[in-house]
């Protein structure tokens, strides 16, 4: 049983570092077409002759194109060249698993209900007191936890299909 809570929280630790991979591909596809964007216009005021003098109003300004072709050339670096992608994917994989701790833990939630299973105060003859384990990650969901053991014996057989089918055929 224990195994399986671990196996979990791993695969759960995971799907933690996937997600953060998949955020970190949209923001790089979005640097980069914003980069190339930059670019574009900043060739295009090139060719036409413009300086880096004050612009006009309804004109852009080159040096605010090349200032910020340059943060968003920073933070592309910041996320990894090309051929590092894999590289830097690992690291994300090997800090959340490192930071486990922080990512995904349990807290007990005591709550104290009534035969209707409306909460009351605890302190109230009709209230019962049940625990829960609430787990939580770092994205902010949270799932209340029950652990449940069934052993195979006490599952029902299985029914024949085939003998089942008959049944309605004939």
């Amino acid at each position: 049983m224990t195994s399986d809570i671990k196996r979990r929280a791993f695969d759960h630790l995971l799907f933690l570092a996937l997600t953060r991979i998949g955020e970190v591909r949209v923001e790089r596809v979005d640097l980069m077409r914003q980069r190339d964007l930059l670019r574009g216009k900043l060739a295009a005021l090139t060719r036409g002759g413009w300086s880096l003098n004050p612009a006009e109003d309804e004109h852009p300004d080159p040096a605010a194109l090349t200032s910020e072709l340059d943060a968003i050339t920073s933070e592309l670096a910041g996320l990894g060249t090309e051929d590092k992608v894999l590289e830097h994917h690992l690291e994300i994989v090997a800090e959340l698993l490192d930071d486990a701790a922080h990512q995904l833990w349990a807290e007990t939630v005591t709550l104290h209900i009534d035969a209707m299973n409306i909460e009351r105060e605890p302190r109230d003859p009709a209230a019962r007191q049940l625990v829960l384990h609430e787990l939580h990650n770092a994205r902010g969901s949270r799932s209340a936890m029950l652990l449940v053991s069934i052993a195979p014996r006490d599952l029902p057989q299985r029914e024949d299909l085939v003998t089942a089918a008959g049944r309605y055929l004939y």
